[in-house]
């Protein structure tokens, strides 16, 4: 029964199931590429992670460290230089992997957040990038510098204010600004006993 039309159907029907297989194929190669994607930037996310926590372990196991992330002056000028150039590697290499797509933006934001306040916090990392930053690549350069503007930014005023205090960046600002207005007003009602 199959007639002449019969026959010129068999290859439209062959391709039309030839196409369905070729798109399954390529949707599952696809679905494949996405899953590992997601794994690779996963396990990326871990690796940046795990150097982070191995670097505060060394603060740890040799208080040393932890000075030099406190701002205080270490003996030795080559350990906080070379502790303070691990970091850096580690930011350099966290946002190389956030350039190639490997490290979410909402990650690279987190760390880039961590990085402001570690700029904030050690006058030491400061120093450092000013003497390393011509050794990273330019789009890191121009990361940190970002980064480093925007911590001056808030320490410049907080020292022209308080220019006799050493700032550490630890300090509650608002309440000791506070309590030396409370200082100051004696003649305040508030701070007079009632009679």
């Amino acid at each position: 029964m199959t007639g002449e039309g019969g026959s010129s159907s068999l290859p439209l029907i062959i391709s039309i199931v030839s196409a369905v297989i070729s798109f399954a194929s390529a949707y599952f190669a696809y679905s494949q590429y996405r899953k590992m994607a997601r794994q690779i930037a996963t396990d990326v996310f871990f690796r940046v992670n795990d150097i982070n926590r191995d670097l505060i372990k060394l603060g740890f196991e040799d208080s040393r460290f932890f000075d030099i992330l406190d701002g205080q002056d270490v003996p030795d000028p080559r350990l906080e230089q070379r502790y303070l150039q691990l970091w850096l590697n580690q930011a350099s290499s966290a946002f190389s992997a956030y350039e190639a797509g490997l490290l979410s933006r909402p990650h690279w934001m987190l760390m880039r957040s961590d990085l402001l306040d570690f700029f904030r916090d050690v006058a030491a990392l400061r120093r450092h990038w000013t003497e390393v930053r011509a050794y990273h690549t330019p789009s890191f350069r121009t990361e940190m510098d970002d980064l480093l503007k925007q911590a001056e930014t808030v320490i410049n005023p907080i020292i022209q204010e308080f220019p006799s205090h050493r700032w550490t960046g630890r300090e509650d600002l608002t309440s000791s600004h506070q309590s030396g207005q409370n200082d100051n007003s004696s003649g305040d009602m508030a701070s007079q006993p009632n009679s």
